[in-house]
């Protein structure tokens, strides 16, 4: 996986999810086993792809295009962490990111983005997996 982004005082216990790792998504049962402490609507500067069943986040330093989802603190990540990087593939790799929730707060988050530069999928131009 990916060296970390940005300079976190150590690994972070929060996952940024903004498609099938959200609350109520089809992958979110991965992480009930390193204890969901909070879950908080958040955003992060990006571009969501439209893959059909998936999304796919692509990370931007620039423009205001924003990638909404939730930031997830967990009590136990290292649990889940492995079985997580095999679930997403080869296509997606894992970086640490500071994500914004909507009360202001900022934490440090995994979170996996498009492993490819180039795509074909269409952005999702609400920048919300569930108001695609």
């Amino acid at each position: 996986m990916s060296a970390a982004t940005f300079n976190a005082p150590s690994p972070p216990n929060w996952v940024f999810a903004y498609g099938t790792l959200m609350k109520g998504q089809s992958r979110h049962h991965l992480l009930e086993p390193a204890e969901i402490k909070s879950v908080l609507p958040a955003s992060l500067a990006g571009e969501l792809l439209d893959f059909g069943e998936y999304p796919a986040l692509r990370l931007m330093s620039s423009g205001n295009s924003r990638v909404r989802g939730e930031l997830i603190e967990l009590g136990a990540l290292d649990k889940v962490l492995e079985q997580i990087d095999e679930e997403e593939g080869p296509q997606f790799r894992r970086e640490i990111v500071n994500a914004t929730a909507d009360s202001g707060e900022t934490h440090f988050a995994w979170v996996y983005v498009i492993a490819s530069e180039k795509s074909d999928a269409p952005p999702i131009r609400s920048g919300s997996w569930r108001e695609k």
